[in-house]
């Protein structure tokens, strides 16, 4: 996988941003059974987090190189007749599966917040099982007891190293994409 992303960096740098970002991009497309699209996920390298590297100093080479353990969801849509079925749920968790067996670290995206998305995340059992662990952690003296969890946040103070934190990091970051054996493991439920 290092050769892998050590040869995309240097092979992108070689391109316009926008045609090597283009290269590091998925679009996941969901049909109904009779061939129509009924559902679409786009993820890309973050552009702002290869700009923000390379204003502080990074080369090209090495901003290319950290865009390629993070993507961003640019785009999720589902056809208003197929809403409710697990369509986006379904797109999101291949996502997450296909960037992590590139090696990816990071899959995030954002959304407006007039949109009522958190009852969707809420609908995934996400949300539930964030909280449950966060409050797991809470109790156990993990972290702060101001630390908190929302429908699509989190937030947990004072853990206790880097690799911990990476770990709470990326299983709940699985559970916001529907993937929820990474968090039973990071934090279990009391036996």
């Amino acid at each position: 996988m290092k050769a892998y992303h050590d040869a995309a960096a240097h092979t992108f740098t070689d391109r316009p941003m926008n045609e090597a970002l283009t290269t590091v991009s998925m679009t996941l497309v969901a049909t109904d059974e009779t061939d129509r699209t009924i559902g679409v996920l786009s993820a890309t390298a973050p552009g702002t987090l290869i700009d923000m590297a390379m204003n502080n100093g990074f080369t090209a080479e090495k901003a290319m190189a950290l865009s390629l353990f993070v993507a961003k969801i640019h785009g999720l849509a589902v056809a208003e007749q197929a809403r409710g079925q697990g369509i986006a749920a379904a797109l999101l968790k291949r996502t997450w599966q296909v960037h992590q067996q590139l090696g990816y670290r990071l899959l995030y995206g954002s959304y407006e917040t007039d949109r009522d998305l958190a009852a969707f995340y809420t609908r995934a059992g996400a949300y539930d099982a964030i909280r449950a662990a966060v409050i797991r952690l809470i109790r156990s003296r993990e972290i702060r007891s101001d630390s908190s969890a929302g429908p699509v946040y989190f937030v947990l103070y004072d853990v206790e190293s880097e690799p911990r934190a990476r770990e709470l990091a990326a299983a709940l970051h699985a559970a916001l994409y529907g993937d929820l054996e990474p968090l039973a493991r990071a934090v279990p439920e009391a036996s």
